[in-house]
């Protein structure tokens, strides 16, 4: 089923509508119509029945239709071109239609189609144009539509090759040569056609062109822009290469390219977007491939210049040479002998020459060598060919180098001498193309150099371009925007090597810049400064901590050197050398109490008599017993106070979170006066640390969360007491044990040191705390017996459970921290190797992609599912895997925290059913607030929920 048939009909008036003007604005080329009114617009006051009379379709397109018309007044034909009803409604396609008209009507050439008239009627305007008749040969008929009285059919040049075969070369060069006239004479008017194809190249009735179609022409002297840049406008493979992407820039070379393409179709019958140089005849390749070229600044400049090599090329076809030479010129003094005689009539040389193919004599007026039958005039013009394309490369003229090369086939050399000839103009020939090659290759590379900031490779590239290419301006722009481009791309450089710490590069190049490209620049002497300066901070740092770590040192050698030398006195130098040190562990000293502690892990109680010269009695081996036992007691008394502060750090997270659980659920429940109670006592227990006394009127879930952990701390304290209680016991018992056995050896002396730490542990401050605390336990107890818990020993048998929960807690968070803290140097590093893949294989938007990514990931240094590159797989498939390797690391912590938890919980349900069995329930008591405890810790409730939220 066709479709319906949209194309905008004109239609006769109902009635003369005399009285109306046409009027067509010289600016804008819009036609205004004075006095018209609803109906048919008229030209000239008439109506348009009465001017023209349809006669039939002869063409259509997209944007409009053609009719074959005849003028009523004149009785000869037209062509009426309009617009079809969507092209219409276009306002640009309505203003081309005008710009066709308007190009037209400004050019009166034998060779292009003249414009009759400009109107418009109810569905639009219309031109009324010359209608070219078509030759009888190629029409198949006389008439239209069987109409004897209708013209020939129109031919284009497309038809006219198909059905008539190709030109020869002199029919082809000679119909070019009046359409090249033709566009020169447009270009002169300031019209560029910019559609020449085979199609818009009408043939008359005696085969002479002319040239339509001005529909995307351009208008220089025409302000109005109806190109907007980056449009595209031609026809391929006639249309020029420029078209593609910007028809915006295009000119007058624009049109070379498209005659060039009507010569290479008349002459091959082939669209020129398959051009190929050896399907053109030789006298023809230098003008045509020149016209061709893909680069607008390698044509024909004008269509003037392109005429003159057409009008070269007929010269040289139509005029067929001497087929001998007339005359010979001595090489001795010049002169100018005609062939006729031998000798030279001003010298006398015989006028003869070697052969350049087997060295024998010839005289110079010969064609063949005797001696070896080569062609010495042939042979003449394949060195001269040599010569030339020798200097055109010499000169970086490499297109005509090319050019030149293809005179020299179906050369036959006779020998030797004559292949070498071929050979050199065949190495000439690939070195010009290989810098052509090389040439086309440095266009491409010259933008990715400067898009990757490889600067100085990319100025390399544009000299040797300029170079290759003869021209000095190409890249001017790019040229001159390189070194403010290395002074930024540097001073990046340099500001990242500083902030990592890396002054010498950092410094080496603010100092290359400042040498070559930006000579004091302020912003790199500025930078400069600041390197210099936190160069200095950082080596003064160094010395001090260098300072500070030697004084420590130096401060903590002599216990361990008193140690070591025992039981051997101490050198002489060494007593010199660290007497200072010394005195700092003495009596009265700021660091007198922890330098004590220090040197008492090494034994050594009297280290300032030693470095003071004091006369040391006879060591004895016994004392060492003495040290060990109390290293190892300072070691258990640590063991509990680490022990008592997780404890203790433990029930304060758990009652401030129950607080604040406590607090939610009153805000949500509107109890706005009881919690004012809970956030008075959150307040006093973050400024005092303790657990508040009852208050009248507070809410009893705050009272039984205050009850229940007075009972927890109480415990804490109690547990400290009576392990730091039963350690001391220990550690003087075994002190009154050696104090015995010394005094049955009679070793006083030993025995006295033993009897001086047994007072001092006796009598310790800590010591006598917990007992105290002990003991008003045991009272306390015995009144109401609230710290049964002490007795039954509960805390000893939970002590292991929670130091095994902690200690796994700790390594838990400790690995998923190493994890979490090694991710982006692997996310890093995955990104460099892709950045290098996609080098490696050419592919300059994944690269651009993966740098831009390592750039701002070096910013944010976080990768969420918002910054994944949807566009290239691989990058999109390293982001998603490095995204799943975080969301893995979370969740193997969440399964490892909640393992922990289950097998903590698990082993105090155990204890807790061991003394509920013993009917111990004080003891059941505080295990199952430890039970509790674990459960309601934050971490493990987060991680369970997390996975139960996992499939």
């Amino acid at each position: 089923m066709n479709s319906p048939d949209k194309t905008a009909r004109i239609t006769p008036p109902e009635a003369d509508r005399s009285g109306r003007t046409e009027r067509i604005d010289p600016t804008s080329g819009t036609v205004a119509l004075d006095g018209a009114s609803d109906g048919a617009s008229t030209a000239g006051g008439v109506p348009l029945s009465s001017l023209y009379a349809i006669q039939a379709k002869i063409g259509g397109g997209g944007m409009g239709v053609v009719y074959l018309a005849k003028d009523l007044k004149l009785g000869r034909f037209v062509a009426l071109k309009r617009l079809n009803s969507q092209a219409n409604a276009n306002p640009s396609l309505r203003r081309r239609f005008l710009n066709e008209a308007r190009a037209v009507a400004a050019l009166n050439h034998i060779h292009i189609v003249h414009i009759y008239a400009l109107g418009e009627d109810a569905d639009g305007p219309y031109i009324a144009m010359e209608y070219v008749s078509g030759p009888a040969a190629t029409s198949g008929s006389r008439q239209l539509s069987g109409d004897p009285a209708l013209p020939h059919a129109p031919v284009s040049l497309d038809r006219q090759v198909a059905e008539n075969g190709q030109y020869t070369v002199n029919e082809a060069v000679d119909l070019l040569v009046k359409i090249t006239k033709a566009v020169a004479y447009a270009h002169a008017n300031g019209v560029i056609h910019r559609d020449l194809k085979p199609s818009n190249i009408l043939l008359d009735e005696t085969g002479e062109p002319k040239i339509v179609d001005f529909g995307l022409a351009h208008l220089k002297a025409d302000e109005t822009k109806l190109t907007v840049p980056g449009e595209k406008l031609l026809s391929l493979g006639y249309g020029a290469p420029e078209q593609e992407t910007d028809a915006s820039v295009s000119d007058e070379r624009a049109d070379i390219y498209g005659l060039g393409g009507l010569l290479y179709f008349a002459i091959t019958g082939q669209n020129p977007r398959y051009f190929r140089e050896q399907d053109i005849p030789a006298s023809l390749r230098e003008a045509l491939t020149k016209a061709l070229a893909t680069d607008r600044e390698q044509r024909w400049p004008s269509a003037g210049a392109f005429l003159e090599a057409l009008v070269a090329v007929q010269s040289r076809t139509k005029v067929e040479p001497s087929p001998a030479k007339t005359t010979w010129r001595c090489k001795w003094c010049d002169t100018v002998n005609p062939v006729s005689i031998r000798f030279c009539s001003e010298c006398g040389w015989d006028g003869v020459e070697p052969c350049p193919e087997c060295g024998s004599d010839n005289f110079i007026g010969m064609q063949y060598c005797g001696k070896c039958g080569a062609d010495l005039r042939v042979y003449e013009s394949m060195l001269s060919l040599a010569a030339k394309m020798r200097a055109a490369v010499d000169s970086d003229e490499y297109e005509k180098a090319v050019l030149l090369s293809a005179r020299a086939q179906g050369f036959d050399p006779a020998g030797p001498s004559g292949r070498a000839i071929l050979k050199d103009i065949a190495q000439l020939r690939d070195h010009a193309r290989g810098q052509l090659a090389r040439r086309d290759q440095l266009k491409e590379v010259i933008p990715m150099e400067i898009r990757a900031e490889n600067y100085e490779r990319a100025r390399g590239f544009i000299e040797e371009y300029r170079k290759l290419s003869g021209n000095a301006d190409f890249f001017s722009e790019e040229y001159g925007l390189i070194p403010g481009q290395i002074v930024k791309r540097d001073l990046k450089r340099a500001r990242r090597a500083m902030n990592d710490h890396d002054f010498a590069f950092a410094l080496q190049l603010c100092d290359d810049l400042l040498a070559t490209v930006a000579p004091d620049d302020r912003t790199c002497l500025s930078l400069r400064r600041r390197i210099l300066a936190r160069r200095v901070v950082k080596r003064v740092l160094y010395a001090v901590g260098a300072v500070i770590l030697i004084g420590l040192i130096y401060i903590l050698a002599p216990p361990a050197i008193v140690r070591a030398r025992e039981p051997k006195p101490i050198s002489r130098f060494s007593t010199l050398f660290f007497r200072p040190a010394s005195l700092l562990y003495a009596n009265g000293s700021p660091f007198a109490i922890p330098l004590g502690r220090y040197s008492a892990l090494y034994g050594v109680d009297d280290l300032v008599e030693r470095f003071n010269g004091t006369p040391l009695e006879t060591p004895v081996i016994e004392p060492l017993k003495l040290a060990d036992m109390r290293r190892a007691y300072q070691d258990q008394m640590a063991e509990i106070d680490k022990s008592s502060s997780g404890y203790d750090r433990a029930w304060r997270e758990q009652y401030v979170a129950g607080m604040k659980d406590l607090e939610r659920r009153q805000i949500e429940a509107g109890n706005y006066h009881e919690w004012q109670f809970v956030d008075a006592e959150l307040k006093q227990f973050a400024s005092s640390g303790k657990i508040g006394a009852p208050v009248a009127g507070e809410p009893a879930d705050l009272r039984d969360l205050k009850q229940r952990y007075l009972g927890a701390a109480e415990g804490v304290v109690a547990a400290q007491a009576k392990n730091r209680v039963a350690a001391t016991k220990k550690y003087l018992n075994g002190l009154s044990e050696i104090l015995s056995d010394y005094t049955r050896e009679g070793d006083m002396g030993a025995a006295a040191l033993v009897d001086a730490e047994l007072r001092r542990a006796s009598a310790a401050p800590e010591f006598k705390e917990a007992e105290a605390f002990l003991a008003a336990a045991e009272t306390a107890a015995s009144a109401d017996g609230k710290v049964a818990v002490l007795r039954s020993g509960s805390l000893k048998d939970l002590e292991p459970i929670r130091k095994t929960f902690e200690t796994e807690m700790e390594s838990i968070e400790a690995v998923y921290s190493k994890q979490v803290k090694d991710w982006p140097g692997k996310y890093n590093a995955a990104l460099a190797l892709l950045l290098q893949e996609y080098q490696s294989a050419g592919d300059f938007s994944g690269w651009q992609a993966a740098k831009e990514e390592i750039d701002r990931f070096e910013i944010d240094r976080t990768l969420g599912s918002a910054n994944i590159v949807e566009d290239l797989e691989k990058l999109a498939a390293l982001q998603r895997n490095h995204l799943d390797l975080l969301a893995k690391y979370k969740t193997d912590r969440a399964r490892a925290l909640v393992k922990a938890a289950d097998a903590a919980e698990a082993s105090l349900k155990d204890l807790r059913a061991r003394f509920t069995k013993a009917k111990d329930m004080d003891s059941a008591g505080v295990v199952n607030d430890e039970i509790r405890r674990i459960g309601d810790l934050q971490e493990i409730a987060a991680a369970r929920a997390e996975l139960a939220a996992k499939p």
